[in-house]
């Protein structure tokens, strides 16, 4: 897993995106684990195409910045105490994208 740093920019068209993660109810969900993956070149001789992976936490008003990833598909999760977990695939086209994201709540176990 890399972090924010260790992820190289990308070479062709970027994204920058900001991600606010609300529960049910509308309020911010502050300290939800974000985890975006995205399909990064390796840099290898062959050029091949991995999954590279940025872990991020949300602020105290639910929001973060995602530094830019590559135009295309990515892969967002959400994982945040009390809350059931998301995932899900996006289509990202623009230069700038704000995406909203409001959590479930967990599973009643009997």
């Amino acid at each position: 897993m890399a972090a924010p740093g260790d992820v190289a920019p990308p070479t062709g068209p970027a994204t920058k995106l900001k991600l606010v993660v609300l529960d049910p109810y509308g309020k911010p969900v502050g300290n939800a684990s974000v985890y975006v993956r995205f399909y990064a070149e390796s840099g290898r001789i062959m050029h091949h195409e991995t999954l590279a992976e940025l872990d991020l936490k949300t602020n105290n008003d639910g929001s973060v910045k995602v530094p830019p990833v590559p135009r295309g598909k990515i892969l967002i999760q959400v994982i945040a105490k009390g809350w059931r977990t998301y995932g899900k695939w996006y289509d990202v086209e623009k230069g700038q994208q704000s995406i909203t994201i409001k959590l479930a709540q967990p599973p009643h176990w009997y």
